[in-house]
């Protein structure tokens, strides 16, 4: 009985294979080619089409494009509409090979992607902002996760593109795009289509020259907004406004990067603190300002804190470390480098307390000399305490 059904399905590949050599016979002959042109591809030849795609479905995108450069059936048969299209596509981990002829290529199977990542790639002109508003256009209506960070690419073309397609845009990645800062008014400009957005969640504009008009926009128009990373962007003069506006149009904010603004406020800071209960994450380290009356709030409304990177502000106190410890016990990282004024008493108040935390820097502290800090590594064993110098 089994070599019955054995010799019928061998049967029935043959004829199936049959089927498929004379199809891209005909193929071949239609164009011009012969034979010789659809006999190239060794042993592969003789599978049909259907077996050889149904193994495809399994590759990714990398092993999928290494499969397309073997031969020309298997790059005929790798890019096929038929095939399952990828939801989610990474290439950042392929960014020096991704060009402007692979983008194309991955058209046909990119139409229903939801999450893109792109970051690092295009270097050197490799992907021209003509070639990606084109992969946008035919694969980008779904997007909801869209990171572009470090592309040379990007520009008011391509911002105008995602404003336009991406109409349910939640996360967008441009950290350290440049946006031809060669010219002020375009960067400016392209931004400014970003202003046209209104489901984001997680922005990030990391090292861009992003300006308080466009940016207070952004954030009025984006009330869904949780996640904002600002750290290092030069361009914006009045933090205070543009915290205004995050904690009036955006209650539900989760993490806030300020990574160096010098002109940060600590009444900017307050009304984060008295309107925003439900952050989790903030970074204001760098920043000149005195935060001393605003830290207490900021720890008694927002109980759900779990990193707080306070670094190089010089002004932080044991108020602020008692205030930590009592009322934020999942904070999880904590960073008070260049604090003088905080006591070894408080620290240890802050770790018997914070049993989550994982993470502390107390690098120059003058108040934790060395000592101080060995015996708190042997008593919280499980907390990296870093102490760069005394």
């Amino acid at each position: 009985m089994f070599g019955f059904e054995l010799g019928r399905t061998t049967t029935l590949l043959q004829k199936m294979s049959l089927a498929s050599r004379y199809d891209r016979q005909a193929s071949a002959e239609a164009t011009g080619g012969g034979e010789a042109d659809v006999l190239d591809n060794g042993f592969f030849d003789w599978l049909p089409d259907e077996t050889i795609q149904h193994i495809l479905k399994f590759l990714d995108v990398r092993s999928m494009c290494r499969a397309a450069m073997s031969c020309s059936l298997l790059f005929q048969l790798c890019y096929d509409p038929m095939l399952p299209r990828w939801r989610n596509v990474d290439l950042q981990p392929y960014w020096t090979q991704v060009d402007t002829v692979a983008l194309k290529g991955l058209e046909v199977r990119c139409q229903n992607l939801l999450r893109l990542s792109l970051s690092w790639t295009g270097g050197g002109q490799q992907i021209t902002e003509q070639a990606f508003c084109q992969f946008i256009n035919v694969c980008g209506s779904q997007l909801i996760c869209l990171r572009v960070a470090c592309c040379q690419f990007i520009g008011n073309a391509a911002l105008k593109t995602i404003a336009d397609v991406c109409k349910n845009i939640e996360e967008l990645d441009l950290q350290s795009c440049t946006l031809d800062t060669n010219n002020r008014r375009s960067a400016n400009n392209a931004l400014a289509h970003l202003t046209k957005v209104r489901t984001l969640k997680r922005l990030n504009l990391y090292n861009t020259p992003v300006r308080d008009k466009e940016l207070a926009a952004i954030i009025c128009n984006n009330p869904g907004l949780q996640h904002l990373n600002l750290g290092s962007c030069k361009g914006i003069q009045d933090d205070h406004t543009i915290l205004l506006k995050l904690a009036q149009h955006c209650k539900g904010l989760l993490s806030l990067d300020m990574w160096r603004h010098r002109g940060f406020s600590s009444a900017g800071l307050m009304e984060i603190a008295e309107n925003c209960f439900h952050l989790q994450e903030i970074d204001v380290g760098w920043s000149s300002q005195n935060f001393h009356d605003v830290l207490p709030v900021l720890a008694r409304n927002c109980p759900d804190l779990r990193k707080l990177f306070l670094t190089a502000t010089r002004n932080v106190t044991n108020e602020a470390i008692l205030a930590m410890a009592q009322h934020c016990p999942n904070l999880e990282q904590f960073d008070v480098l260049g604090s003088g004024r905080i006591s070894a008493d408080a620290i240890r108040q802050l770790l018997n307390r914070c049993t989550k935390l994982f993470f502390l820097d107390v690098s120059f502290c003058m108040g934790l000399d060395d000592q101080v800090v060995q015996q708190l590594r042997k008593d919280f064993p499980k907390v990296a305490i870093k102490k760069s110098f005394s």
